[in-house]
């Protein structure tokens, strides 16, 4: 489908996508964009993920993909934290896509046969989840960054408007900055006002033409838990297992940093550069190592999740007793405030100033009092021991189970039958899946 990308970038292959300007990009096409052979190899996946004939992912998912990536460019995820480097937004939404479309095949197929194709109907519900994969966030380009257009003079043409369309076709060159003055709401909002701009039309048509997908579909993109239903957790659990490899990669590097053995690793090629590498990311490494020790001290037994560490409806509750036995157990760290403050650096708690991290809440057990911070992304913190069973219940049904005195037994689960419909009685299905990383060979 993809066949001919290498050949037009191969032309050129020398050439750096850098311009005679060093801060100013090239506007580039979405064929020279998805060049890379580890975005190829991803998107080859996608029509066998989808079940869906030659025609049908040409029609369909092509254009969506490629106005999204002419649309994001090289733009990073973020300043600072996560995908913080030039084409990150770009590898964020393909690497959680590709990862989500794994993971959901199990509610497709509960018996274990992953690999059998999907029926008509699963596929549309597929379909929303492939399209919101991609679209989720994409208000960041409204909400967090300024983006520049400039000439091939590299004299200034005007600012970019997202709504406008894709930059192709109002200049050659683009800078952009960050810029975090607004809330999430209109980030959300935004990106829901996006996603409908790029959806191609025959692509919504389908959408549309089941108003429970599309409520999903909408709800994914307004990043709500309660009406998400059972797409919004895959999704997530995508998400947090597509920023659990950036943060290996990334303390890796910073490992490698610290012993100081090669500085050559630090390219474009690797997916990071040394503009990317900020004294907030060299902090950051307290809070990769936070989340990696509380993941195995919970495979451990030692914290109990829904007790010990309460899932409120924000995401997961980290009560200060837990960050002091994490400094405790890793000399290395000297304080909890700053594995927190770490960790909000790195957009992953719901409080972003550090005087302000923590706050008191309500225990889920015997309504007493503890203090703790919130984590927001709760699937980058749980092993998959934990969260294989919770994700496979709607926010909705996961809300109400953390809710139960003791937390005892979890509900029902739900998956999608042949026709479509989701059913919620269903006998309960072991985690079989094992993400693909991203991040290998990159």
């Amino acid at each position: 489908m993809f066949k001919g990308i290498q050949d037009v970038m191969q032309k050129g292959a020398d050439k750096s996508f850098r311009v005679s300007d060093p801060s100013l990009l090239s506007i580039l096409s979405a064929e020279q964009l998805l060049a890379d052979d580890k975005r190829q190899e991803i998107l080859n996946k996608f029509p066998e993920q989808l079940s869906l004939s030659k025609e049908n992912f040409a029609s369909l998912c092509v254009p969506l993909i490629n106005r999204f990536t002419e649309f994001v460019q090289q733009l990073p995820s973020t300043r600072h934290s996560y995908y913080a480097y030039e084409g990150g937004m770009l590898d964020h939404a393909l690497n959680r896509t590709s990862i989500a479309l794994r993971l959901c095949r199990s509610y497709f197929h509960p018996s274990g046969r992953e690999e059998a194709p999907l029926t008509q109907p699963q596929t549309l519900w597929a379909y929303a989840l492939f399209s919101a994969g991609l679209l989720t966030g994409l208000g960041r380009v409204l909400s967090d960054l300024n983006v520049d257009l400039f000439d091939k003079e590299a004299k200034l043409v005007k600012h970019w408007s997202p709504f406008e369309g894709s930059m192709l076709s109002h200049g050659t060159q683009y800078r952009y900055d960050f810029e975090n003055i607004y809330p999430d709401t209109f980030r959300r909002s935004a990106t829901k006002l996006l996603a409908r701009q790029l959806m191609p039309k025959a692509g919504f048509q389908w959408l549309a033409s089941d108003t429970n997908v599309l409520s999903i579909w909408l709800a994914i993109l307004d990043e709500d838990e309660r009406s998400a239903g059972t797409l919004g957790p895959i999704l997530w659990r995508a998400d947090a297992f597509a920023l659990q490899f950036y943060f290996d990669e990334f303390r890796q590097r910073l490992e490698a940093i610290h012993k100081r053995d090669d500085s050559s690793y630090v390219t474009k090629q690797t997916a990071f550069s040394e503009d990317a590498l900020s004294d907030e990311q060299l902090d950051s490494e307290a809070g990769v190592d936070f989340i990696k020790w509380l993941k195995d001290q919970i495979e451990k037994d030692r914290f109990e999740v829904g007790k010990d560490i309460p899932i409120v409806e924000d995401g997961l509750l980290v009560p200060d007793e837990v960050v002091d036995a994490f400094i405790k157990d890793n000399a290395k760290h000297k304080s909890g405030k700053a594995v927190l403050t770490s960790l909000a650096a790195s957009g992953l708690l719901r409080i972003g100033a550090a005087n302000a991290l923590s706050q008191r809440f309500l225990s889920l057990n015997d309504n007493t009092f503890i203090q703790g911070a919130i984590l927001k992304n709760r699937y980058l913190a749980l092993p998959a021991s934990v969260s294989a069973n919770a994700l496979r219940t709607s926010a909705t049904l996961q809300t109400k189970f953390v809710k139960v005195a003791g937390a005892i037994s979890l509900p029902k689960v739900e998956y999608f039958s042949t026709n479509g419909k989701l059913t919620i009685n269903a006998p309960a299905i072991g985690p079989k899946v094992s993400p693909y990383n991203p991040f290998t060979s990159r």
